[in-house]
């Protein structure tokens, strides 16, 4: 995510993809694709900073639709069919990334580091 100015917080956004490869199946076998995450969150969305570094700042993460990212399974989103490839089938989600305030907490500088992890769920 890189420095963040604190008058930019909130403003300064970082657009990517997750790209995932599904092999294992017959060449151009589109299965439905969820995928949920899990990390340090406060809800859907928030992702927490790891501890001993910048305080009352957390990572907004949404799709390109605007829906804050899932962090249980019941929320799970469709990832969408991008192409098939040799070795498989190649799903999307798009995400857009950026540092925020927490709301009522006073805001430390520090390093800003966080752990998100990805599951994907398919039949």
């Amino acid at each position: 995510m890189g420095r963040v100015a604190v008058g930019n917080l909130g403003k300064q956004q970082n657009n990517f993809n997750l790209d995932v490869l599904c092999s294992g199946m017959a060449a151009g076998t589109k299965v439905p694709v969820k995928v949920y995450f899990e990390g340090s969150s406060d809800g859907p969305g928030r992702l927490n900073l790891e501890p001993g570094g910048a305080e009352g700042v957390e990572l907004s993460l949404l799709n390109d639709q605007g829906v804050r990212l899932p962090f249980s399974l019941n929320s799970a989103l469709n990832m969408s069919w991008i192409r098939s490839e040799p070795k498989g089938e190649i799903y999307r989600l798009p995400v857009i990334a950026g540092y925020v305030k927490k709301a009522s907490q006073k805001m430390v500088p520090g390093r800003a580091n966080a752990t998100l992890n990805y599951v994907l769920e398919y039949n």
